[in-house]
């Protein structure tokens, strides 16, 4: 074993950085590429990983601190993979019940969606993803790019966040399907309609179903609610339901800066885990940044929150 001094890495033209968030503690085992902690330029913020697998021995840095390359952040004591692997799994024993409880509901949720997805005829075509409707917003720093070619996707899931002066943002796949080619950056500078990616988009039969139905108005055969006496007599009813054609790419709404969550990306990946809404979550850090303690007591406070009982009156 041998003690460290880990630096900050080198941040390329970027000069002084804020330190806005430490993420381990000293005593705590983490593997390679962990994040340690979360810088902030007057652009965007970014993960700092760890170099080396090993133990936290000393923080030499606090929240608050201006830093550039080089600067040492902490002491590590390296250990080999296989302690790390053992101690880590020591401690995830240890982890509350609740955020282990969180992990597998959301687990056996992406399995069934898979489970149900592969089990559906699929149709394939070429479509390309567009940055949608900002409003007012413009000129938007790229901080986190989620996806790869080859990456198999699924509706809604998050390709990139997106981070303004004011808060950084989430955005969602419009269609399921597989990456072919990226044509965006972090780093880079984005608008409305900028382009993102081109996937091979796969649509199963009941969703075109629905997709043809919203776009032509299709009439929906609903079966009328009858009595037992007639049940078998009864025939279905017909209801027409028209809705405006689905637009060509996906559109959000003119957002609220109330409603923009200012989160690093460790801590938006923290609280997607954990099933965590950010937008639910009210930040303790500057500038109203939400961080991970401000995620943990969230969820400390749903579990703890008495679920509503139906109550039966006497006739």
């Amino acid at each position: 074993m041998s003690l460290n001094k880990i630096p900050v890495p080198d941040l390329g033209d970027i000069g002084e950085v804020d330190l806005i968030e430490i993420a381990v503690k000293v005593g705590d085992v983490i593997a390679k590429d962990d994040t340690m902690v979360v810088l902030e330029s007057d652009k965007a913020s970014m993960d700092v990983p760890a170099p080396e697998a090993g133990v936290v021995k000393e923080i030499l840095v606090k929240v608050g601190d201006k830093l550039s390359e080089g600067s040492p952040l902490l002491m590590l004591e390296v250990t080999a993979n296989q302690e790390v692997v053992s101690a880590r799994t020591s401690t995830q024993q240890k982890e509350p019940e609740a955020e282990k409880q969180s992990a597998i509901e959301s687990t056996n949720s992406v399995s069934e969606t898979k489970s149900e997805a592969s089990s559906a005829k699929t149709s394939s075509s070429q479509q390309t993803i567009l940055i949608p409707d900002m409003g007012d917003l413009q000129n938007l720093a790229v901080i986190e790019l989620l996806i790869k070619p080859g990456d198999q996707i699924s509706k809604d899931q998050i390709l990139l966040v997106l981070e303004s002066d004011k808060a950084s943002m989430d955005v969602p796949s419009p269609f399921s399907g597989t990456i072919e080619k990226i044509h965006i950056a972090i780093g880079d500078v984005a608008n409305t309609g900028t382009l993102v990616a081109d996937i091979l988009a796969t649509e199963d039969a009941s969703e075109k179903a629905v997709n043809n139905l919203e776009r032509n108005g299709s009439e929906i055969k609903l079966p009328e609610k009858a009595s037992p006496a007639v049940a078998e007599s009864s025939k279905p009813a017909k209801r027409v339901v028209s809705k405006p054609p689905v637009p060509d790419r996906p559109a959000l709404s003119h957002l609220p800066s109330q409603n923009l969550v200012h989160a690093s990306p460790s801590i938006r990946r923290f609280a997607r885990e954990l099933g965590a809404d950010l937008s639910k979550i009210t930040g303790s850090g500057e500038k109203g940044r939400v961080l991970k303690t401000d995620v943990q007591l969230y969820i400390k406070d749903e579990l703890a929150r008495p679920k509503a009982t139906a109550t039966s009156g006497s006739i």
